[in-house]
């Protein structure tokens, strides 16, 4: 009765090791971590390492007994907003759902993004708060980078968002103004000059 049991463990761990070797590794953490949380199943530590005997090879997969790296820790919202440098609402709001649906701890990882997201994560990454929370999504919707959610109030990064924040920012402009605007009150000046000579002849 034991041996059958066992052998139907193993058989159903093989086609979850089949199911999820074609995947990239985050795709695979993403996948285990909703199944866990779809059968209400909590995790813990094994309570002892398996012997090589009880590990299905993945066929064509090559062997090693080497403890696999440990998880980089995940990037927090500050960090990536001081890196993007997002310069208004729109694009922070971007910025936040790409956090969040590529870069957040898993515990923390969402593909929708709400108002209260926006009031926490720009809070969190010390961005200025628009005076109406809400119509901050509508705006980054209306400027292209969301799509709205599966529920009202809920919004998605959409392509054009998601390459606004891996592409676009910081954007190839920023730093620019200050040297045009330097230059136009040069300019200004050169002209107040040569006005004051031709006044003085």
């Amino acid at each position: 009765m034991g041996t059958t049991r066992d052998d139907a463990e193993l058989a159903t761990i093989k086609q979850i090791i089949d199911a999820l070797s074609p995947l990239e590794p985050e795709a695979q953490g993403r996948v285990v971590d909703y199944v866990f949380q779809r059968l209400g199943i909590e995790r813990r530590a094994p309570s002892a390492t398996p012997t090589p005997e009880h590990v299905i090879a993945h066929p064509g997969a090559p062997q090693s007994h080497a403890s696999p790296p440990a998880p980089s820790h995940p990037i927090d919202i500050r960090t990536l907003t001081a890196e993007k440098q997002p310069s208004t609402a729109n694009e922070m709001a971007a910025v936040v759902a790409y956090y969040l649906k590529e870069l957040a701890s898993m515990s923390e990882r969402k593909d929708e993004i709400n108002a209260d997201d926006i009031e926490k994560y720009f809070k969190q990454a010390q961005f200025r708060l628009p005076k109406v929370i809400g119509q901050t999504l509508l705006n980054a919707k209306n400027a292209g980078y969301l799509d709205p959610g599966s529920q009202r109030g809920s919004f998605r990064l959409n392509p054009v968002g998601h390459n606004l924040v891996v592409h676009g920012l910081p954007g190839e402009t920023r730093g620019a103004a200050p040297a045009k605007s330097a230059q136009r009150k040069s300019n200004k000046k050169k002209a107040t000059t040569k006005k004051k000579g031709k006044r003085a002849r």
